[in-house]
């Protein structure tokens, strides 16, 4: 109601929440038309844990998607430490993704080699992916498994950014190659 005209993508337990246009789907949210819109995002378990990051220096969101060019702007920025919150199932427990792209991205911090092309495979059988191969899950359809796994995507970083008084955004950081 704050954002007229915005775009809702929103979930709970995996479900599209009422009212919203899209869930957490990438599918869902690939087919709407946000051109020159805002998009108000929330989800069980990720969007929480970005908002509730409150002590933290920066706040950054990864995924496989954008995976090397994290690591190119946290090797730019040289920061002491870097904290990894994984928010697994439900900010419940944890989750061979979440534990997958830990270990991706330190070994592309350590200048080490990562096995980004084994993403997809040895993610297929991961417990939080059985939902994209079973066609009564049409919540998750097998697209978003593709583009989840897709590594390096996408070219640059989401910061987040809180505003005195206003809603927390994230903006958009190129990261050069």
């Amino acid at each position: 109601r704050r954002i007229p005209g915005a775009g809702l993508a929103g979930e709970r337990n995996a479900r599209r929440l009422p009212g919203f246009d899209a869930g957490n789907s990438p599918t869902e949210i690939r087919a709407l038309d946000l051109r020159g819109k805002v998009l108000v995002h929330t989800t069980h378990a990720g969007t929480q844990g970005l908002v509730n990051a409150r002590d933290a220096d920066e706040v950054l969101t990864g995924a496989f998607v954008n995976l090397s060019a994290v690591g190119r702007y946290l090797a730019a920025r040289a920061p002491r430490r870097v904290s990894l919150v994984r928010m697994g199932h439900e900010a419940r427990e944890r989750c061979a993704e979440d534990d997958l792209y830990a270990e991706c991205l330190r070994r592309v911090l350590q200048g080490e080699p990562a096995p980004l092309g084994e993403v997809r495979d040895r993610l297929r059988d991961a417990p939080a992916a059985r939902k994209f191969f079973d066609p009564a899950c049409d919540w998750a359809p097998l697209a978003d498994f593709d583009y989840c796994t897709e590594v390096d995507r996408f070219d640059f970083v989401l910061r987040l950014e809180r505003k005195p008084g206003g809603p927390v955004e994230l903006a958009r950081i190129e990261v050069p190659a």
